[in-house]
């Protein structure tokens, strides 16, 4: 028997080896791949039809050159719209945006001074004590109020048609026609209430009847003035509006709604609380709920629970025993118990909407799983391979469901045309940008552009292991890496420099980090692939098909003119390269000789399970990158295919 499994085991071998021979042939054609290489000894490029010309006048020495000359030339504008010394361009550079990371600080600290105003004022009515903290507090938020005017003129803001406005002018205009005048009200009334008090503290002031009512009077006007802070909570709104802009989870918006709804109900029943102390309080000739209590006399503390319980039992089913004692306070309990019922039974259905939203984001998620598992049972799946399996789909489902990818939002198909094209551009262009070519190329044409990101680019997901291309295929667009790590094989026996003898180990595998280029060489000469690309983590790319390139760019004069000028220059280099080392490749020049590292994935206390994941199989596949052995060897297919047809004959 063990005889037969040992015969068994070297059939199956064999015929591995077999199907292994026959995918190595069926990869690539070995004759189109020798020839590239011999093609690159004699350099023989040529550039494609479109960029040909008898002679390019005011060449530049190199390619940097030619990028930073920018505008020199009559032919091509200005590249550079920081190049706009003017003044007002200087001050829109140091606008705000109304969703920058600066602005939504400000924003947050501001929402904290507005909860103390809203939470602090309406406790005066319990008589607090002069605490040290509140002091600082109210001081803080004057500060900040203060300096919130001139910062509001250094804000841009999102017009009636989705654009955001820098212009300084236009900005002041909003401001002034909306907040300004309360604001300097607000902010002067209390700075001179506050110099008021003041002066009067460290003047000599008798303690006769005018200067007791003197202090009365000022005690009462910052009272007055104090109480017209809360007109800043009209801000809260857009403030609350501005921080939900910043989610972008399903199930952190509905935790976001949620706790406003209940703290919303909490600051309904503080001001309640407030108001039923003050009537009983200021209820006079009847015997009020607080002296039948015998709440008057009691600490700062004891007034406001007190007064906070009986609010919260006319908007709960609770109870308590304290009661209303006048005509007065029953009216307002009554007014207060019917104003609750609709308040609390609104509260309870934004609960169980928001709890069953958050049901059907995980019931899909749950049935997915449940079938996951049943299949893999009743298939009798191994638990290692179960286990595998199970931990890759969860990272793989987390890791698509943390982007949004525009196949997922319906309401972009409403988009009109020309929006549709402006979008792609906004989308795309980043990426092309990091190459400074298409930097120059969209200030060149910014309707070349759009129409480039329109038409000619696409993004592409690839999972862990996918191929990008293969060694000696034809290459057909320049890809951008937007995330992941891709790698780079040249084949066996081509050495990355042909011209110099390296010492020591020569890696057959270069790694491409996130926002690296390259192929670029098919947008300017034909060209195939001269290794193989594939990915080491769930990957993105960006492809830029190189002959909608050429024809988008043929149709617009500007920008093509420029585009022949950097082929024939980038034709020149290409050329010196292949002198210089012997061959070239598919990537740029400063990742084939320069030094790799492994990226840093990000702060892990801020990564989620599956980033941390991803970040060791990362770690795990550069280990293997730098010893790996592989299989694509142009020079022994030749050896293989001779061996193998001896054996035939044989």
């Amino acid at each position: 028997l063990l005889k037969e499994l040992n015969e068994l085991h070297e059939q199956e071998v064999e015929e591995l080896r077999s199907e292994l021979r026959t995918i190595r042939k069926e990869s690539f054609d070995v004759d189109r791949v020798l020839k590239v290489f011999t093609d690159d000894q004699g350099n023989d490029h040529d550039l494609w039809p479109q960029w040909t010309q008898e002679q390019v006048v005011n060449m530049p020495r190199n390619l940097n050159a030619l990028l930073r000359r920018g505008g020199s030339d009559s032919r091509i504008r200005k590249l550079s719209p920081q190049g706009d010394s003017t003044a007002a361009g200087c001050l829109e550079s140091l606008m705000i945006l109304p969703a920058s990371k600066k602005r939504m600080f400000w924003d947050m600290l501001g929402l904290f001074f507005l909860a103390f105003d809203f939470i602090w004022i309406p406790m005066q009515v319990f008589d607090p004590p002069d605490w040290k903290s509140s002091q600082i507090l109210e001081m803080a938020t004057l500060i900040y109020w203060t300096a919130d005017i001139p910062t509001s003129f250094c804000t841009a803001f999102v017009s009636k048609l989705g654009t955001v406005v820098r212009q300084i002018t236009l900005i002041a205009s909003r401001y002034i026609k909306t907040w300004f005048f309360l604001d300097l009200l607000l902010v002067a009334t209390e700075w001179a209430a506050i110099a008021l008090i003041k002066g009067d503290e460290s003047g000599e002031m008798n303690a006769d009847s005018a200067g007791l009512l003197r202090i009365g009077k000022i005690l009462r006007a910052a009272r007055i003035v104090r109480s017209l802070r809360l007109l800043r909570m009209m801000k809260m709104r857009q403030i609350l509006f501005a921080l939900q802009e910043h989610i972008d989870s399903e199930w952190m918006s509905i935790a976001f709604s949620t706790t406003s709804n209940m703290l919303t109900l909490l600051a309904v029943n503080h001001y309640v609380a407030c108001f039923w102390f003050w009537l009983g309080k200021s209820s006079k000739g009847d015997e009020s709920w607080v002296d039948f209590y015998a709440v008057r006399e009691r600490d700062f503390g004891a007034k406001y629970v007190v007064s906070l319980h009986w609010s919260l039992t006319q908007f709960t089913p609770a109870s308590m025993q304290v009661l209303p004692r006048n005509v007065k306070e029953n009216a307002f309990a009554v007014i207060i118990i019917v104003c609750g019922l609709l308040g609390f039974s609104t509260f309870v259905s934004s609960i169980t909407a928001a709890i069953t939203r958050l049901r059907g984001l995980t019931s899909s998620d749950m049935a997915k799983s449940f079938m996951l598992r049943r299949f893999l049972k009743e298939n009798s799946i191994s638990h290692d391979l179960a286990g595998r399996l199970t931990r890759y789909i969860h990272l793989a489902v987390e890791l698509h469901r943390s982007k949004v990818y525009p196949e997922k939002v319906e309401l972009l198909a409403y988009l009109s045309g020309p929006m549709h094209v402006e979008l792609r551009k906004e989308l795309f262009s980043p990426y092309l940008g990091r190459h400074m070519f298409f930097s120059h190329y969209s200030t060149q044409s910014n309707a070349a552009m759009s129409q480039l990101c329109f038409s000619a680019v696409s993004k592409q997901s690839l999972s862990k292991g996918d191929s990008v291309f293969s060694l000696g295929s034809t290459a057909q667009a320049m890809y951008f890496l937007v995330s992941g790590t891709l790698f780079y094989e040249r084949p066996k026996g081509i050495r990355w420099n042909l011209k110099t003898t390296i010492a020591g180990k020569d890696p057959r595998l270069k790694t491409v980090v996130r926002g690296s280029y390259f192929c670029e060489a098919v947008l300017w000469t034909p060209w195939f692939h001269r290794g193989t690309m594939g990915t080491l983590i769930e990957s993105e790319v960006i492809q830029l098909d190189a002959a909608k390139f050429r024809d988008i760019t043929q149709q617009h004069r500007d920008v093509f003119a420029y585009a022949k000028e950097y082929a024939n220059r980038y034709l020149l280099e290409l050329m010196e390269t292949i002198e210089q080392v012997g061959v070239i490749w598919d990537l740029p020049q400063d990742i084939i000789h320069g030094a790799q590292t492994v990226q840093k994935m990000g702060d892990p206390l801020m990564n989620t399970e599956g980033e941390e994941i991803q970040a060791a199989e990362l770690l795990h596949a550069y280990c293997l990158a730098e010893s790996s052995d592989s299989d694509t060897d142009v020079k022994d297919v030749r050896v293989t295919e001779k061996k193998e047809a001896q054996d035939q004959a044989e």
